[in-house]
């Protein structure tokens, strides 16, 4: 992975709509995913989106059914690097 490369997810933000909110340094074709605990897939928030450098955010994601812990996956890709993100989501 290039150094200085990083993204995160931010979710929930108590100040913002609810949603999930991304940072990346460079541009990058991103997809975000939402899954149950098994790994079905819940809701494709992004799939392979061109985004330039800066701040992005998308609609919050789905509840899982039955209360049952989702998460969430961001997988961003550059010229040069791919990164993945996951986090669960509470």
């Amino acid at each position: 992975m290039k150094q200085g490369f990083f993204a995160k997810l931010v979710y929930p933000d108590p100040f913002k709509p609810a949603g999930v909110e991304f940072e990346l340094p460079e541009s990058a074709d991103v997809t975000i995913t939402v899954t149950d605990a098994s790994g079905q897939v819940l809701a494709i928030l992004l799939d392979g989106v061109r985004l330039e450098k800066g701040i992005h955010s998308v609609a919050a994601p789905p509840k899982s059914p039955a209360g049952e812990p989702a998460y969430i996956k961001l997988t961003a890709i550059t010229k040069n690097d791919r990164i993945e993100i996951a986090k669960k989501l509470t």
